[in-house]
């Protein structure tokens, strides 16, 4: 498995993660989503949202050889679709390349996403997240289970509701 680069995403990241992204969930959530869905999230889910690309515990996975961006993910304290920021850690916008699947991206944004959390806010603490229905198996991996499956509203102009299952860690 390649020795995978982690590093804070920064706004100059923008272009190379909505490419991450929209690869990542225009193919890899085919099989748990309608063309229909997919077609009005889409655009909502890919773009790069400027507050994560300014986060310092939000993170670009950059091949080794080549240095492309190749998965992203990290973690706030605020929650999606919430004006508030909250105490607990919140892990936010994960995807992965689809051509390098299964080899560790995911789990390496994880690992230092952990790092983070335990160092800024302590191992006790719960913490959520908002999984497509396709990544509920990663998570279950890392210790999180269901809470709910629910729609989260995607988009400003004309709100989509997108299914998805809000899961936590306990301590």
């Amino acid at each position: 498995m390649p020795n995978w680069i982690v590093r804070p995403a920064q706004v100059e990241d923008k272009e190379a993660v909505e490419r991450c992204l929209a690869a990542s969930y225009s193919q890899l959530l085919q099989e748990d989503y309608s063309p229909d869905t997919l077609d009005q999230s889409l655009p909502a889910l890919t773009t790069a949202r400027p507050d994560l690309l300014e986060c310092p515990t939000w993170y670009v996975v950059l091949h080794p050889e080549t240095g492309h961006v190749v998965g992203c993910g990290g973690w706030t304290r605020h929650v999606p679709n919430k004006p508030e920021n909250t105490k607990q850690p919140h892990l936010r916008h994960f995807a992965t390349d689809p051509r390098y699947a299964r080899q560790g991206i995911g789990r390496a944004v994880w690992e230092r996403t952990w790092e983070d959390i335990c160092r800024e806010v302590g191992p006790q603490t719960r913490l959520e997240v908002f999984s497509t229905v396709t990544a509920v198996p990663f998570y279950e991996s890392l210790g999180f289970t269901t809470i709910e499956c629910m729609e989260m509203c995607l988009g400003a102009s004309a709100p989509i509701e997108f299914p998805c299952v809000l899961m936590e860690r306990m301590p």
